[in-house]
């Protein structure tokens, strides 16, 4: 039996510039890309970047992580 874990990133965006929501977003396309219906997921913060101001406004904020699942 393989019980090896495979690490993947995710990318989660806010448009509001909210950290917490743009990691939940990461988080749950972790979740989703498991199979396993009670997946537990392990994840570190590998980048957080973002875009702020300019013309249009920005506040765009992005988290990107290393999930086991």
């Amino acid at each position: 039996m393989n019980t090896s874990k495979s690490t993947k990133s995710f990318t989660g965006t806010s448009q509001r510039g909210d950290l917490a929501e743009a990691l939940a977003h990461a988080i749950k396309q972790a979740i989703d890309s498991s199979q396993i219906a009670d997946v537990l997921v392990t994840w570190t913060i590998e980048k957080i970047s973002g875009k702020s101001g300019g013309f249009p406004g920005w506040r765009e904020l992005s988290v990107t992580i290393a999930a086991k699942t």
